[in-house]
Protein backbone atom coordinates (compact mmCIF):
# COMPACT_ATOMS: atom_id res chain seq x y z
CA UNK A 1 0.00 0.00 0.00
CA UNK A 2 1.11 3.47 -1.09
CA UNK A 3 1.55 5.88 2.40
CA UNK A 4 2.25 9.53 1.70
CA UNK A 5 2.09 12.52 4.50
CA UNK A 6 -0.03 15.62 3.08
CA UNK A 7 3.38 17.38 2.17
CA UNK A 8 4.58 14.94 0.00
CA UNK A 9 1.07 15.18 -2.22
CA UNK A 10 1.88 18.21 -2.52
CA UNK A 11 5.47 17.98 -3.93
CA UNK A 12 5.32 15.00 -5.49
CA UNK A 13 3.14 15.01 -8.80
CA UNK A 14 3.31 11.31 -9.58
CA UNK A 15 2.81 10.40 -5.68
CA UNK A 16 -0.24 12.41 -5.62
CA UNK A 17 -1.50 10.94 -8.84
CA UNK A 18 -0.75 7.38 -7.40
CA UNK A 19 -2.59 8.10 -4.26
CA UNK A 20 -5.70 9.73 -6.07
CA UNK A 21 -5.73 6.59 -8.40
CA UNK A 22 -5.45 4.10 -5.34
CA UNK A 23 -8.35 6.01 -3.77
CA UNK A 24 -10.93 6.11 -6.99
CA UNK A 25 -10.09 2.34 -7.07
CA UNK A 26 -11.06 2.13 -3.35
CA UNK A 27 -14.32 3.60 -3.84
CA UNK A 28 -15.30 2.10 -7.45
CA UNK A 29 -14.80 -1.41 -4.83
CA UNK A 30 -17.01 -0.07 -2.37
CA UNK A 31 -19.68 1.63 -5.31
CA UNK A 32 -19.38 -2.04 -6.71
CA UNK A 33 -20.33 -3.65 -3.39
CA UNK A 34 -23.02 -1.88 -2.31
CA UNK A 35 -24.74 -2.50 -5.84
CA UNK A 36 -23.89 -5.91 -5.63
CA UNK A 37 -24.95 -6.14 -2.17
CA UNK A 38 -28.62 -4.25 -2.55
CA UNK A 39 -29.43 -6.63 -5.75
CA UNK A 40 -29.12 -9.37 -3.56
CA UNK A 41 -30.49 -8.51 -0.34
CA UNK A 42 -33.48 -6.70 0.62
CA UNK A 43 -33.83 -3.40 2.90
CA UNK A 44 -35.91 -1.77 5.16
CA UNK A 45 -36.03 -0.27 8.10
CA UNK A 46 -36.22 -1.70 11.75
CA UNK A 47 -37.37 0.45 14.48
CA UNK A 48 -36.23 0.68 17.58
CA UNK A 49 -38.11 1.06 21.16
CA UNK A 50 -39.73 4.56 22.23
CA UNK A 51 -38.55 7.02 24.48
CA UNK A 52 -40.08 7.69 27.62
CA UNK A 53 -42.69 10.84 27.12
CA UNK A 54 -41.11 14.02 27.19
CA UNK A 55 -44.42 14.68 29.74
CA UNK A 56 -46.53 12.52 31.88
CA UNK A 57 -49.20 14.53 31.32
CA UNK A 58 -50.64 17.98 29.49
CA UNK A 59 -49.16 16.42 25.86
CA UNK A 60 -45.44 15.47 25.08
CA UNK A 61 -43.74 14.01 22.59
CA UNK A 62 -41.67 10.50 22.34
CA UNK A 63 -39.15 9.72 20.07
CA UNK A 64 -37.39 6.63 17.86
CA UNK A 65 -34.55 6.18 15.44
CA UNK A 66 -34.47 3.29 13.11
CA UNK A 67 -32.28 0.95 11.65
CA UNK A 68 -31.33 -0.03 7.96
CA UNK A 69 -32.04 -4.34 8.20
CA UNK A 70 -30.76 -6.24 5.07
CA UNK A 71 -32.20 -10.19 4.59
CA UNK A 72 -30.41 -12.27 2.86
CA UNK A 73 -31.58 -15.73 2.65
CA UNK A 74 -33.65 -15.17 5.48
CA UNK A 75 -31.23 -13.74 7.58
CA UNK A 76 -31.26 -10.00 9.33
CA UNK A 77 -27.99 -7.91 9.41
CA UNK A 78 -27.74 -4.47 10.39
CA UNK A 79 -26.55 -2.33 7.18
CA UNK A 80 -25.19 0.88 6.54
CA UNK A 81 -27.82 3.55 6.19
CA UNK A 82 -27.03 4.35 2.81
CA UNK A 83 -28.22 1.21 1.95
CA UNK A 84 -32.02 1.92 2.83
CA UNK A 85 -31.54 5.99 1.57
CA UNK A 86 -34.00 4.81 -1.50
CA UNK A 87 -36.87 4.15 0.90
CA UNK A 88 -39.42 6.83 2.75
CA UNK A 89 -37.45 7.64 6.52
CA UNK A 90 -40.14 6.64 8.95
CA UNK A 91 -41.94 8.62 11.61
CA UNK A 92 -39.32 9.51 14.33
CA UNK A 93 -41.30 11.74 16.73
CA UNK A 94 -44.72 10.88 18.22
CA UNK A 95 -47.53 12.33 20.99
CA UNK A 96 -48.23 11.39 24.42
CA UNK A 97 -49.72 11.69 27.21
CA UNK A 98 -52.11 14.25 25.32
CA UNK A 99 -55.75 12.93 26.85
CA UNK A 100 -54.49 13.61 30.23
CA UNK A 101 -54.70 17.29 31.81
CA UNK A 102 -51.83 17.46 34.61
CA UNK A 103 -53.51 18.20 38.18
CA UNK A 104 -53.50 21.24 39.57
CA UNK A 105 -50.37 22.69 41.10
CA UNK A 106 -48.52 25.99 42.46
CA UNK A 107 -46.23 27.43 40.24
CA UNK A 108 -43.98 30.43 41.32
CA UNK A 109 -44.11 33.35 39.04
CA UNK A 110 -41.11 35.71 39.58
CA UNK A 111 -43.31 38.71 38.53
CA UNK A 112 -46.40 38.89 39.70
CA UNK A 113 -49.38 41.70 38.93
CA UNK A 114 -48.63 45.35 39.98
CA UNK A 115 -49.46 46.08 43.32
CA UNK A 116 -51.55 49.09 41.52
CA UNK A 117 -53.94 50.51 38.67
CA UNK A 118 -52.39 54.04 38.45
CA UNK A 119 -49.37 56.09 40.43
CA UNK A 120 -46.52 53.90 40.81
CA UNK A 121 -46.32 50.10 42.24
CA UNK A 122 -44.38 47.50 42.91
CA UNK A 123 -44.30 43.88 41.46
CA UNK A 124 -43.82 40.71 43.84
CA UNK A 125 -43.02 36.78 43.13
CA UNK A 126 -46.07 35.26 43.50
CA UNK A 127 -46.75 31.48 43.72
CA UNK A 128 -50.13 30.66 41.31
CA UNK A 129 -52.58 27.63 40.95
CA UNK A 130 -52.52 26.33 37.81
CA UNK A 131 -53.33 23.29 35.34
CA UNK A 132 -51.84 22.27 32.31
CA UNK A 133 -54.79 20.88 29.73
CA UNK A 134 -54.22 17.68 27.72
CA UNK A 135 -53.69 20.50 24.24
CA UNK A 136 -50.96 21.82 26.85
CA UNK A 137 -52.65 24.72 27.54
CA UNK A 138 -51.45 26.36 31.06
CA UNK A 139 -54.62 27.90 32.61
CA UNK A 140 -54.77 29.75 36.33
CA UNK A 141 -57.07 27.80 38.62
CA UNK A 142 -58.90 29.55 42.03
CA UNK A 143 -56.63 28.84 45.13
CA UNK A 144 -58.76 26.69 46.28
CA UNK A 145 -58.07 24.20 43.64
CA UNK A 146 -54.32 23.33 44.65
CA UNK A 147 -55.39 23.72 48.54
CA UNK A 148 -53.91 19.88 49.03
CA UNK A 149 -51.17 20.02 47.06
CA UNK A 150 -47.86 20.89 48.16
CA UNK A 151 -45.90 24.58 47.22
Amino acid sequence: GLSLSPTMAFHNTAATASFVFSCLVVITMLVCAARHSQASASYQYIPRPWSHCTRSCGGGWKFRSYDCVSTTNGTQHVAFPIFCSHLPYPRTRQRCNYRDNCPPQWVYKPIGPCSRTCGGGFRQPVNVCQQIKANGEEIELPRERCVNTSW
